[in-house]
């Protein structure tokens, strides 16, 4: 039961991390500002299969970078 116990303890938190990259898979919508008078949208792809199109970016999050 101890084993059990253990196992389950240990195995939790990959779980949790492949969910938290499962949920970034997808396509984003990205709003930007120029300034007061234009203002555009585009589509983004982010996918983590190697798949690529002209929508997809890549990109490795950096110390400095926001998430939100």
């Amino acid at each position: 039961m101890l084993k059990n116990f253990l196992a389950c303890i240990l195995f939790l938190p990959t779980l949790v991390m492949a969910n938290l990259e499962q949920s970034l898979v997808g396509k984003w919508e990205c709003k930007g500002v120029e300034d007061e008078y234009f203002h555009h949208t585009s589509d983004i792809e982010y996918r983590d299969d190697g798949i690529l199109s002209e929508k997809s970016i890549v990109h490795q999050w950096d110390k400095d970078d926001d998430f939100y």
